[in-house]
């Protein structure tokens, strides 16, 4: 290959917020929301990243996000992506693996006051070792 990049990362997480239709944050309420979200993560270096699932990890986000989301979760991530050229052709590959994969959805009740949050995983590949 021309040229070949190889990045691991022990643990990766993508978290999206639900909107309602027709309700969208003001940039303030935005700003807020996202100052939050990263001043809380520092919990995640503590919490478990490397164990058998992401179950521990709910609360940190619980805490950093209190609102619905879908998140996406993985570690032992590898990312890798390679060129190849030549005269008449240029190539691009990407490939990504993961040790461990979840994409979890969590539902909050209307009122936060009320409770706990709903989890659903949509998708989960489990660490097979």
């Amino acid at each position: 290959p021309e040229m070949l990049l190889r990045v691991t990362i022990g643990g990766l997480t993508l978290t999206l917020l639900h909107q309602p239709p027709g309700l969208f944050p003001s940039d303030v309420l935005s700003l807020i929301i996202a100052q939050r979200f990263f001043s809380q993560l520092g919990a995640l270096k503590d919490a478990a990243f490397g164990g058998r699932d992401f179950h521990p990890l709910r609360h940190c986000f619980e805490e950093a996000i209190p609102r619905s989301h879908v998140r996406l979760t993985g570690a032992a991530v590898q990312l890798t992506c390679e060129h190849k050229a030549s005269k008449q052709l240029r190539g691009l590959n990407w490939d990504a693996s993961f040790g461990l994969l979840e994409i979890l959805e969590c539902l909050w009740p209307a009122s936060r006051m009320m409770g706990k949050p709903e989890y659903t995983q949509l998708l989960v590949f489990p660490h097979l070792c």
